[in-house]
């Protein structure tokens, strides 16, 4: 049965372009402009302190540092405090961290050599005595009162241009053909919604020859409808903005009647020239109603109404508004399936708290209590590769309960030595335990335990193959992959028995198989 796929994107899908996911941009953006202090002191002072605020407040919170900053949240927190007087909350503070104000201080329009020319000049000179006051006037009040020199600003402006300029630079993208192949044979063509602002999307369509249209060329402030499916061709939904993408002043459409004027958007050929740009960057500008974003989430949400898969590729479910439209869209029919792309989804159930995927999560595993007196259908399949690796498995995943299915044979060997071989029939299996014991314990891990020996297995088997261990461990054994292990029966030891346990993970649920032999004699 084919299936009509639609695509989002988050930073990850562009990670192999080689563009930097969220954090690693904001730390690339805080070295390209240190790289640069010498031409903006104020700007680059401006920058370390926000920048190690934020990861100081992690870490006296107990939180990982490394995780503290991504872009948006930087941005967020530049913008916070270069509208710090008129934020809704001014009123209530009433001091900030006094390094804001040594960072953000204005400038004198006098140096302290013309202040003191001034004052000795007006020294018993009471006709001139206006000059002095007006100067000091002009040095005090700002300082007294909300002005300041807009040094976060100018931050603001600093950090958006270098963001164009990061972006831009794009690698190779022909991992991203899989889009062109559905693109050209699906009716309708591929709607890709993306969350990113660069031009991954659009450098690889032209390379493989498949129109796309974002639809946003002429868009004005107030239009509700963009571009529409075509055969052949991407239709792209840039949800956040685009580094392409400039204001212009609209010119409006010929009509019978007077229109109020309306700021429209205009493609630009060259985004590292772009010094506005249209893009939503930051947590509190996400459904900012001046650009499109409302009108490219409606769009959105509209193409998915005939769509029974959605691939979702290196998006880590942290925007509201996007996951909202994923819940209507899978709560509108049973026959609606997931397909989750990404290498860094948590195994198990080690969701933090409030994290979308743990919801997610329920829909990838077969439960009992379906209809029927059946389980409930698996809706949600997670592959845990990059997009280079998994894009086209993700295009015609079909979501199902993973199968585990590991079969073992045991090849009897001389002198008490038995040779256990380990075939993977099933789903990829993950930071795998394989463990042995004798017949005379009741559970793995307790008691003398036999000896195991690695012979042969996955390329990621321990450095130690070779040595004798009662357990091992191992991060993955793949579909298809064969290990083999040799075991022997504990020193001193009469049991001609033995067992072997083999735990891990499969893409969403743990497993535990257990397997019994019976030793040679010797």
């Amino acid at each position: 049965m084919s299936h009509t796929v639609a695509i989002l994107l988050g930073a990850g899908s562009s990670f192999d372009a080689g563009l930097p996911l969220t954090n690693e941009l904001a730390k690339r953006l805080v070295e390209d402009v240190n790289r640069q202090s010498g031409e903006v002191h104020d700007v680059t002072k401006a920058l370390n302190f926000v920048y190690g605020a934020m990861v100081n407040h992690a870490s006296q919170q107990g939180r990982n540092p490394l995780d503290a900053v991504n872009v948006e949240r930087l941005f967020s927190a530049v913008r916070l405090l270069r509208s710090r007087f008129d934020h809704e909350a001014a009123p209530f503070v009433t001091n900030w961290n006094q390094a804001i104000s040594n960072i953000d201080r204005p400038r004198s329009p006098y140096s302290d050599r013309d202040l003191m020319e001034v004052i000795n000049s007006n020294l018993g000179s009471r006709s001139r005595g206006g000059d002095l006051t007006r100067m000091i006037q002009s040095i005090a009040y700002p300082r007294a009162g909300s002005a300041s020199n807009n040094v976060f600003a100018k931050l603001n402006d600093a950090l958006i241009l270098r963001t164009c300029r990061i972006l831009n630079d794009l690698k190779s993208v022909e991992y991203l053909q899989p889009l062109a192949d559905l693109a050209t044979s699906q009716k309708g063509g591929l709607t890709i919604a993306t969350l990113n602002y660069d031009l991954t999307i659009e450098t690889f369509a032209k390379q493989a020859g498949v129109p796309v249209t974002t639809g946003i060329e002429g868009w004005e402030v107030g239009a509700k409808t963009l571009s529409r499916p075509v055969d052949g061709q991407i239709n792209l939904l840039k949800l956040h903005g685009s580094i392409n993408w400039c204001w212009t002043r609209s010119e409006g459409r010929p009509t019978d009647f007077r229109r109020i004027s309306a700021k429209s958007i205009k493609e630009i050929d060259d985004p590292v020239l772009n010094r506005s740009p249209v893009m939503v960057i930051g947590d509190r500008e996400k459904l900012e109603t001046e650009g499109p974003t409302i009108a490219l989430l409606t769009a959105f949400e509209r193409s998915l109404d005939n769509i029974d898969r959605l691939v979702v590729v290196g998006y880590s479910f942290a925007d509201d508004h996007v996951n909202r439209i994923v819940t209507g869209w899978l709560n509108g029919g049973g026959h609606r399936k997931l397909v989750v792309l990404d290498p860094g989804w948590p195994a198990g159930n080690n969701f933090p708290s409030g994290d979308y995927r743990a919801q997610l999560h329920r829909l990838a595993t077969s439960k009992a209590g379906g209809p029927n007196n059946g389980d409930w259908p698996v809706r949600v399949s997670v592959i845990r590769k990059s997009a280079a690796d998994g894009l086209a498995a993700a295009l015609v995943e079909d979501p199902e309960a993973p199968v585990i299915a590991v079969q073992a044979v045991i090849c009897h060997a001389e002198s008490g030595q038995s040779i256990l071989r380990l075939t993977n029939r099933g789903a990829s299996l993950s930071q795998i335990t394989l463990t042995v014991a004798g017949s005379s314990y009741s559970s793995f891990g307790q008691g003398q335990g036999q000896a195991i020996q690695w012979l042969d297995g996955p390329g990621s088997m321990p450095d130690d193959r070779g040595t004798m261990a009662t357990a091992a461990e191992f991060n993955e054994f793949p579909s298809g992959g064969v290990l083999s292990v040799a075991v022997r029966p504990a020193p001193g030891s009469t049991s001609g028995f033995g067992y072997i346990s083999l735990r891990g993970w499969n893409t969403i649920e743990s497993f535990d198989q257990t397997f019994e032999f019976l030793f040679p004699e010797s």
